[in-house]
């Protein structure tokens, strides 16, 4: 499943890495992408939406 999630507060290159890695850290085999500018994180995953939004929010992000 495709999800969208728009992050605010990812500001710079270290932020899209935490944030691929604490969902990589539940679905190794997620696709995720990073659009910085666009403050857009899209995820190709078989987790739910809701278990992607807690790993993002664990790692201090906002998912807006």
């Amino acid at each position: 499943m495709k999800y969208k999630f728009t992050v605010p507060d990812m500001l710079c290159a270290h932020c899209e890495q935490s944030i691929t890695d604490a969902i990589k850290r539940i679905d190794r085999q997620a696709v995720v992408e990073v659009d910085r500018p666009n403050d857009l994180v899209t995820v190709d995953s078989i987790e739910p939406r809701d278990a992607l939004v807690i790993a993002i929010t664990e790692e201090g992000y906002t998912v807006a």
